[in-house]
């Protein structure tokens, strides 16, 4: 066979045309070349970025914003009540009237955020409802009468921060329960960090400044964490980019619509139809009244060991990380085997639990005052808040969540009705113990052991229905 000239392949073979290279090629083709290249810094930045977004930076910062901002009050209502209080002597009564609305906002904001954050999407509701909890820490740091309804706008809109920032973590690995589950637990742990360096950032800062500069570094935070969602252009998308099946799920979450008023109200029904939602909420309640206490213990602190007030509020920590231990200890109750052996272990920690609340009430008596100098009484305190906390940590998260699988789809409505009974119950009890506290020359005393008649009921419904709320049932038919 006659070969063909080099020449005459050439006319055949026409050589294709070097297009310019787009900017994405381009950088694949530097990046593949054998020889190093100097990165620019725009390409490091870029790099940075993007190793934030991987480690959900962007959607982790704004909660540990909310859990500052929101914290900086707690250290704020004994120093408010003080001055609202003047020589009357009744700080307890308005402490109590300032957390029994701040509580009741919370609850309202349980009840309907759940439908805003549906309706309008996890990121366009965390920024919004971050943009009001600047608005209203703004608010009480210029309000001389309206403390309360400015801390209770804090707790409406904060109360809508879990939701919403629940929501992206679920649409950005909704693939992956691990990468999920993962991102829940480090949401848990910004909350715990924002709420620790709230306290002792604020108790340092209130020892220099006045508590409305103070405030105003809320506003700030708040304010803060909105500018993050708001450059967080993504949150609202799937972003885990695999393929297919992060576009399908992205087309499903564009044409999932808002909820009809018939399928709310069918929702509603379902819940609170249920015999065991009631037994359950009131329990959930008795573990707020813990989950709380820290906003009124600075008060109770100054009342019974005269220390400064700039100080009550740092101490609180104590229930903060008492909260953490608890939640982390209480796992060990997936390791038992039988139902005996896990009703016993949760028994034994709400046992530990009501003998705490005996001894803060101890604490608030003449005779410890006779037996220890006051920085004693404060530790003994702060030691025995710690324990009250970790006694019921795993309970106030885990339990209730566990229960909520048998709802079926109206699971979330359920977790959300559950907090907002224990908020919209607490409001008035917070009130009581301010009358109580002021009218009673013993009235912290009484507190705490009314605390711990209401956790004892509280904790012999968890027990008594424990198997069904850990669905042990389910497990053994399986």
């Amino acid at each position: 066979m006659k070969a063909t000239p080099s020449h005459t392949r050439a006319q055949r073979e026409p050589v294709p045309r070097i297009q310019p290279l787009k900017q994405s090629s381009r950088a694949n083709y530097i990046n593949d070349l054998p020889i190093p290249v100097e990165q620019s810094s725009s390409t490091l930045l870029q790099k940075a970025k993007q190793k934030a977004k991987d480690k959900d930076a962007s959607l982790i910062l704004p909660y540990a914003c909310t859990q500052f901002a929101l914290t900086i009050p707690v250290l704020l209502i004994p120093i408010i009540a003080g001055d609202l209080a003047g020589t009357s002597g009744n700080t307890a009564q308005i402490v109590g009237s300032i957390v029994s609305l701040s509580t009741l906002g919370a609850g309202i904001g349980k009840v309907v955020n759940g439908f805003v954050c549906q309706s309008l999407g996890g990121r366009k509701s965390g920024m919004l409802y971050l943009l009001g909890l600047s608005a209203f820490s703004f608010m009480l740091a210029t309000t001389n009468s309206l403390h309360g309804y400015a801390i209770a706008g804090m707790e409406f809109c904060a109360s809508m921060m879990w939701t919403a920032m629940t929501v992206l973590f679920s649409e950005k690995y909704d693939s992956d329960a691990a990468k999920f589950s993962s991102g829940i637990m480090t949401l848990s742990l910004a909350s715990t960090t924002g709420t620790l360096v709230a306290k002792f950032l604020g108790g340092a800062l209130l020892s220099q400044f006045h508590w409305r500069q103070v405030c105003l570094l809320s506003a700030f935070v708040a304010a803060l964490g909105s500018s993050i969602l708001f450059l967080n252009r993504d949150a609202n998308s799937n972003i885990i980019n695999d393929g297919a099946n992060s576009r399908k799920i992205s087309v499903e979450i564009e044409k999932t619509n808002p909820p009809s008023i018939s399928s709310i109200f069918a929702s509603i029904k379902n819940v609170v139809g249920r015999k065991m939602f009631l037994a359950i909420a009131f329990a959930k309640f008795t573990l707020f009244i813990v989950r709380q206490c820290d906003k009124i213990l600075g008060t109770y602190i100054i009342d019974v060991t005269d220390l400064p007030k700039y100080l009550a509020g740092s101490l609180t920590s104590s229930v903060t990380l008492g909260f953490v231990f608890g939640l982390v200890s209480g796992g060990k109750v997936h390791d038992l085997e039988s139902a005996k052996e896990k009703k016993s272990f949760i028994g034994k920690r709400y046992a530990l639990g009501v003998s705490s609340c005996l001894g803060l009430a101890f604490c608030a008596t003449k005779m410890a005052g006779a037996m220890f100098s006051p920085l004693g009484l404060a530790a003994a305190i702060t030691v025995t808040s710690g324990l009250l906390a970790a006694s019921i940590g795993f309970q106030f998260y885990q339990l209730v969540p566990m229960y909520a699988p048998t709802f079926g789809k109206d699971k979330a409505v359920f977790i959300s009705f559950c907090d907002a009974f224990g908020f919209l119950m607490l409001s008035p009890f917070w009130s009581s113990v301010g009358k109580i506290v002021d009218t009673f020359d013993n009235g912290w005393t009484l507190t705490w052991l009314g605390i711990a008649g209401f956790l004892a009921a509280g904790g012999s419904i968890m027990t008594r229905n424990l198997e069904k709320i850990m669905r042990l049932e389910d497990k053994k038919e399986n």
